[in-house]
């Protein structure tokens, strides 16, 4: 009798483990069928707002098991990734796409119509100095008197961004260099000042009188032409490091997938 129990153990412990391993296989499926739509549905929308890689978007769900998620039809956190993303003439290094509390129905998933919607997402963008030299809007520029913006240099170093071009001021010509920090306000990232001066042609450094930096703080503080991210999501946060800047932006009650 003993040895029957045992033989009775060992065969379940078998079912069991089959068990197991049939649904860890088609949970993997289900999660790659996910995945799959949601990359799919990011790359169109990326397109609609005329950005463009040369890789296909990346989406991964986490969380198991899936089928889980699936049955309660909420999925804590999907995240996908764009490597080298264009937009326009300008190459980011990168974005992020964070969702929480993804919203799908069994149906959806499983016929490929419905909606996909999340809860919150965050979106985080690499971007390098040499981009966002090239993002830089000069417009404003032109409405300084005396300024020659056709040679305008723009160079990055310590987290900062420098503007220098040549400017003719009380009879003077001098070299004007504006240095300041990007910052954030209502969605726009903008050249936030630190410091302005100007050079003489020795070099030797000149104070900017407080009237002139008051009247045209304005256009110096120049704003940095960020491209349109996927799902609408607004700017709210800007960080810089030593290879370029960090776009943080947000949005609430996205659609990730089918029509809004």
């Amino acid at each position: 009798m003993a040895r029957r129990g045992r033989r009775w153990l060992v065969a379940l412990a078998v079912v069991v483990v089959v068990l197991v391993g049939l649904f860890a296989v088609v949970d993997r499926v289900a999660v790659n069928m996910a995945e799959k739509r949601i990359a799919d549905q990011a790359a169109s929308e990326m397109r609609n707002r005329g950005i463009t890689s040369d890789s296909k978007p990346r989406a991964s769900i986490s969380g198991f098991p899936f089928l889980t998620q699936v049955l309660s039809g909420t999925y804590q956190n999907v995240t996908i990734d764009v490597d080298k993303p264009h937009t326009g003439q300008v190459t980011l290094d990168h974005i992020t796409l964070a969702a929480n509390q993804v919203h799908a129905p069994l149906d959806t998933i499983r016929s490929g119509r419905g909606r996909v919607t999340a809860d919150t997402v965050q979106g985080t963008a690499a971007i390098g100095w040499d981009a966002v030299k090239q993002l830089v809007d000069t417009t404003p520029l032109r409405q300084v008197p005396g300024l020659d913006v056709s040679k305008l240099q723009i160079t990055a170093k310590d987290n900062k961004l420098n503007l220098a071009a040549p400017i003719t001021f009380a009879g003077l010509n001098l070299q004007l260099q504006a240095t300041g920090t990007l910052a954030v306000t209502k969605g726009q990232v903008h050249l936030q000042l630190d410091d302005l001066r100007a050079a003489s042609g020795n070099g030797a450094s000149l104070p900017v009188p407080p009237s002139f930096v008051d009247q045209y703080r304005s256009q110096l503080g120049v704003n940095i032409a960020v491209p349109k991210l996927p799902y609408s999501l607004v700017v709210n946060k800007v960080e810089s490091n030593a290879n370029g800047i960090v776009i943080i932006a947000t949005a609430a009650d996205v659609v990730i997938a089918g029509q809004a």
